[in-house]
């Protein structure tokens, strides 16, 4: 899958904030900022929503951060931000540049499983054959 040329840039800039720390831009305006905040987030929304497996890019999304002043937009990594310094000393733990991401859910195929396990139990229980429903029944 080809990418457009802007979408491969906003995602070089996600990464090349991710590497070297804090980039600024300045816009010619403020509706022009908030545009291009925007198409940040849009060129990589479907990494961020588990369509599309890119590992940098998810290391620089759960790590880089966007503020928008006036019409400068910057994106800049959240450790190297003075206020996440603090936080981290006061909770006593040292920043780790790898951001710590969520176990893996289990496979759809074995929670539909586990489901329909349950249900068929319940269904035995219940002294009713699974798929058949009393009430439709014809008398």
């Amino acid at each position: 899958m080809t990418l457009p040329t802007t979408q491969q840039l906003l995602r070089e800039l996600w990464l090349k904030a991710y590497k070297d720390g804090t980039l600024t831009i300045n816009f010619p305006s403020e509706k022009l900022a908030k545009r291009q905040r925007f198409a940040l987030y849009q060129a990589v929304k479907s990494v961020r929503d588990g369509k599309e497996y890119h590992e940098e890019l998810l290391k620089a999304l759960n790590s880089v951060k966007i503020t928008l002043e006036g019409s400068a937009l910057t994106v800049s990594r959240v450790d190297m931000d003075q206020a996440a310094k603090l936080i981290w000393e006061a909770v006593g733990q040292e920043l780790s540049p790898e951001p710590s991401l969520p176990p893996e859910a289990p496979a759809p195929s074995s929670r539909l499983e586990a489901l329909i396990k349950v249900s068929s139990e319940f269904s035995e229980e219940a002294g009713m054959e699974l798929g058949k429903t009393p009430y439709y029944e014809k008398r």
